[in-house]
């Protein structure tokens, strides 16, 4: 059993939609399909009716629901009341952090940090934006840091957790002089041919937030929030 395929039942149990929840939860769609039919094999039963739209649980998927929602809820109390008991005079200050931003961000801060005080005590766990948003919300982090972007929607409720916007980046495409004026690209063009680029990773927050803007008439640089 994977815990991950408990949140990948719920999720879908709560969009109705294989694309939606395989989105949310930051995986391909085959991927998030083949986690499906692990738990059902897992469990011995179907517990999803892929025949209808939008999505329905099967009886047993009914049944199986509560159990799995209360699954993850007492796993994620015991650990957070093992932590607190653990904690003592020396708390850990504890960051979920997208990868990018633990290498490019934190680590220099955190340096900064244990000059000036150099009893703090820090842990950083550097994963996907998915899981981060997971760790915030079971409170098994104090901060989480990510990018934010107006193509992006996090999976977590905003206003139940207080928000600072450390940095604003902007985004702005470059192309070398020669080859952009031989094959005359232009992103304002509004019949334009499609121009090859470089991107992020697609899944990624930066590469949501490029591929919902490159194509956008007339073409304006993005800004991206840390």
């Amino acid at each position: 059993m994977d815990l991950n395929w408990l949140r990948d039942f719920e999720c879908l149990a709560r969009t109705q939609n294989f694309t939606r929840a395989a989105d949310e939860r930051n995986i391909t769609q085959s991927a998030f399909s083949r986690r499906i039919k692990a738990l059902e094999s897992w469990v011995g039963l179907p517990l999803v009716n892929r025949a209808t739209y939008p999505v329905q649980l099967t009886d047993a998927g009914l049944q199986f629901l509560p159990v799995a929602t209360a699954a993850m809820s007492q796993l994620s109390e015991s650990r957070q009341t093992l932590r607190d008991a653990d904690r003592g005079e020396h708390r850990f200050i504890r960051f979920s952090v997208l990868h990018t931003i633990s290498v490019n961000f934190l680590a220099n801060r955190i340096e900064t940090l244990q000059h000036s005080m150099p009893d703090i005590r820090t842990r950083v766990i550097s994963d996907s934006l998915s899981t981060c948003c997971e760790l915030l919300v079971e409170g098994a982090v104090d901060i989480m840091l990510c990018y934010t972007h107006n193509a992006v929607s996090l999976t977590i409720d905003e206003k139940a957790f207080d928000r600072k916007d450390l940095l604003t980046d902007r985004l702005i495409p470059v192309a070398a002089a020669e080859p952009a004026l031989k094959n005359r690209w232009d992103l304002d063009a509004p019949n334009g041919k499609d121009i090859p680029y470089l991107a992020y990773e697609r899944t990624s927050v930066l590469g949501i937030g490029v591929e919902k803007t490159i194509g956008r008439k007339p073409f304006q640089a993005e800004t991206i929030n840390v």
